[in-house]
């Protein structure tokens, strides 16, 4: 009986964060696309649906994540190549898969990997080589 508990418990929270995910996604469309007025009347439903959202039932599930920011060095000396931050390697990655490369097929090189999220941020500027490589070569 307990783990059917825990497991109606998990799904409630993976349903709750995929829900969060898609209003983050809904923000960032509506910021990228200027409509402010947009984005605040979401705050503001988001604001009046809070209450409801307290009563409810949660569980805290940790999560083994990657950072989203590539480690910064201590001191400029110890830095020969640019930081890339996940986000500047994500966007150059599309551009190269539009330009037709088989874009999982690099990142499943480092780490064995199959979505950049999971690769370690120290290896980003190699991808960023080899997408370089095989776009000039």
């Amino acid at each position: 009986m307990f783990e059917i508990k825990l497991v109606i418990d998990l799904s409630e929270q993976t349903i709750k964060t995929a829900e969060e995910f898609n209003d983050t996604l809904r923000m960032l469309d509506v910021m990228h696309s200027g409509d402010f007025e947009k984005l605040i009347k979401n705050a503001k439903e988001k604001k009046e649906t809070a209450p409801q959202a307290a009563q409810e039932k949660t569980v805290e599930v940790p999560m083994n994540t990657t950072p989203d920011v590539a480690p910064k060095a201590d001191t400029p000396a110890e830095t020969a190549e640019p930081v890339y931050t996940i986000e500047q390697i994500r966007a150059y990655c599309a551009k190269a898969k539009a330009a037709g490369l088989n874009i999982p097929a690099i990142i499943h090189e480092y780490g064995h990997a199959d979505l950049l999220r999971n690769v370690d941020p120290k290896y980003y500027g190699d991808i960023k080589k080899a997408v370089d490589a095989q776009m000039n070569g």
